[in-house]
């Protein structure tokens, strides 16, 4: 919200949760609800899967919080099936067109945040689930290393753990 007060830019907001049950209907309409009070126009953007067939048709100048990385990954990676032999280079194209999609919009954007989960603190012995883990650690890794900055957030608390100036 700071950033749109000093910028006086749009914020967009886009979501990429599925209302596919009571609780992610809950979780959605709280997340709806805490935009509407936050006194700011967030404009709400549904994109739940085929994520860069769709943000290359937007045209958004403004600020933008993608909310969240986590779980659109997983729409994207579950979208088919897919068999074990398939793992690797089904794991691979997700991850191109989502660091794909995730350019064009830092290139529309003025500023883009992206909100998005750790998942490797557990060993899970399905090859689904770590395929799925190693991805999302893949494209961690990677949007830190193209992002200005990076903050982990741990009990609420937000620290700052790459912070870069462009000043010439």
């Amino acid at each position: 919200i700071s950033i749109a007060e000093t910028h006086n830019e749009p914020l967009y907001y886009i979501a990429t949760s599925k209302a596919d049950d009571e609780e992610m209907k809950k979780r959605i309409k709280r997340h709806r609800n805490e935009r509407k009070l936050s006194g700011y126009d967030w404009k709400t953007i549904e994109i739940t899967d085929q994520f860069y067939e769709k943000v290359i048709d937007l045209n958004i100048e403004g600020i933008v919080l993608l909310d969240c990385l986590t779980v659109l990954t997983a729409n994207e990676l579950f979208a088919k099936p897919f068999t074990e032999e398939e793992i690797d280079a089904v794991s691979e194209a997700v991850k191109m067109r989502l660091l794909d999609g995730l350019r064009v919009l830092r290139d529309q954007a003025v500023t883009l945040i992206v909100v998005s989960n750790e998942i490797h603190y557990e060993w899970n012995n399905d090859l689904y689930v770590q395929a799925y883990q190693r991805l999302l650690g893949q494209l961690h890794q990677q949007i830190v290393t193209e992002s200005t900055k990076s903050y982990l957030v741990e009990s609420s608390i937000p620290i700052l753990m790459k912070e870069m100036s462009w000043e010439a």
